[in-house]
């Protein structure tokens, strides 16, 4: 069994993000009257040395611009909704049970979700 820990050595390897993208509809419009978007689902890997994370805190950085926080993140996991033509990167950082935050991990590889072939 792997052990959740928050390395003190800028946590190296913390986060192997892989990314796996799942496509789903959840019903609002984009790019017109499609009614589709989809929602994207990141998972990583917990370090294994350092204090025990208490949760995650991810970082969303939208278009090399925005970047949106999603903080008490409580496993490796999350999904977040992403609109078409948009370019999505993210990055996660582990916060032990006394509030102290490791540095975040690298920007995982762009992602940016194409519209496909309208359904007939």
């Amino acid at each position: 069994m792997m052990s959740k820990a928050l390395s003190l050595n800028r946590l190296m390897f913390f986060v192997a993000l892989c990314v796996v993208f799942c496509l789903m509809s959840i019903g609002f419009p984009v790019r017109g009257d499609i009614e589709e978007a989809i929602v994207a689902e990141y998972t990583w890997t917990a370090p294994e040395y350092g204090t025990p994370v208490d949760h995650y805190v991810a970082q969303l950085l939208v278009n090399d611009v925005d970047i949106l926080t999603i903080e008490d993140l409580p496993s490796e996991y999350v999904s977040v909704e992403v609109v078409y033509g948009n370019k999505y990167c993210i990055r996660v950082a582990g916060v032990d049970a006394q509030g102290n935050q490791g540095p975040y991990s690298e920007w995982s590889e762009p992602y940016t979700p194409e519209l496909g072939p309208p359904e007939f």
